[in-house]
């Protein structure tokens, strides 16, 4: 077919929580379904789907189905994929931010690679108490290793839960998110 409509692009770069999102789908098998909802929150961490992408939340009901369809902002532009839920929660669902997936489609079409850095570890922000318990110093900050993943890089550089990390490439990591954009 020739000359189909298609959607916009818009950018992911500026969402911020409390603005109107559509999500546009087919859950359960319902063509066409559309609902309204606002951005949650954006930089979302979902570990249970991919650790490397901050995802952007959102309450328009997105359900098995909906996956690749679209998150439109009031403009009709997309600004994320639909990708998955909080399957133990109702409204909580996540996209994949439009400039993420505009860069894993060009280098898609352009038959590049596409490379994401995975440590394989599940981790936290260290806390006081845990600190504490640890007989480390109450000020001591950085990140929790909780959890080594089978065959990871993480479990190759001998990396345990219960390991704190502080610094990563020269440079100081205090949450998940330091590790994550480091």
């Amino acid at each position: 077919a020739k000359d189909l409509p298609v959607l916009k692009f818009g950018t992911s770069q500026n969402l911020r929580p409390g603005e109107f999102a559509i999500a546009i789908g087919s859950p359960f098998g319902y063509d066409h379904t559309v609902t309204l909802g606002i951005i949650s929150a954006v930089g979302r961490t979902v570990d249970d789907i991919n650790g490397n992408i901050n995802f952007i939340q959102t309450d328009a009901a997105i359900n098995p189905g909906n996956s690749g369809g679209p998150l439109l902002n009031l403009k009709g532009e997309v600004v994320g994929v639909n990708t998955a839920i909080k399957d133990n929660a109702q409204n909580i669902g996540f996209s994949i931010p439009v400039d993420v997936a505009r860069n894993v489609a060009e280098d898609l079409i352009n038959n590049r690679t596409i490379e994401r850095p995975w440590l394989g570890i599940g981790m936290s922000e260290l806390k006081e108490s845990q600190a504490k318990t640890m007989g480390l110093p109450i000020t001591t900050r950085g990140v929790l290793v909780e959890k080594v993943y089978k065959d990871s890089p993480a479990e190759d550089a001998n990396l345990e839960p219960g390991d704190i990390l502080l610094k990563l490439e020269g440079k100081t990591v205090l949450t998940p998110r330091d590790v994550q954009n480091i």
